[in-house]
């Protein structure tokens, strides 16, 4: 943590973030609660599949906290690395994408047809807040 803060200060680094991978519970408490850390990466997705230490309620009240902190939040995990029905698929990344709390969301893309799917979510969604901000 020394090396990130001396490069903060420095100016080469701007935000010092961590990532929780799959894990909450006290992770998600030690990440929150550190002053330092300013961004969070974290598994979340609509049935909480991967997440270790805790159950998704549990899990997205400790995002919620970090978010009311302050904290960015970007979320990983939202298709679950896979094994998703393709027939569920849209419906699993809306829900990444309906996170309120969330700043950004890692979708993971592997091929030209996932890029392609991902993108038509993400405009949609885009298009659909940009309607209920106007």
């Amino acid at each position: 943590m020394s090396a990130f803060l001396d490069a903060k200060s420095e100016g080469t680094v701007r935000v010092i973030g961590c990532s929780t991978h799959l894990f909450t519970g006290p992770v998600m408490d030690a990440v929150i609660d550190h002053p330092e850390i300013q961004v969070i990466l974290a598994t979340a997705n609509k049935e909480g599949r991967m997440l270790e230490g805790g159950p998704l309620d549990q899990h997205l009240e400790y995002l919620r906290r970090a978010y009311d902190l302050g904290k960015g939040l970007s979320i990983m995990k939202v298709i679950a690395a896979g094994g998703i029905p393709e027939s569920e698929l849209e419906d699993w990344i809306r829900w990444g994408f309906e996170l309120e709390i969330a700043h950004g969301i890692n979708l993971g893309m592997s091929n030209r047809s996932e890029i392609d799917f991902d993108v038509r979510i993400a405009r949609e969604h885009a298009r659909q807040r940009l309607r209920k901000v106007a």
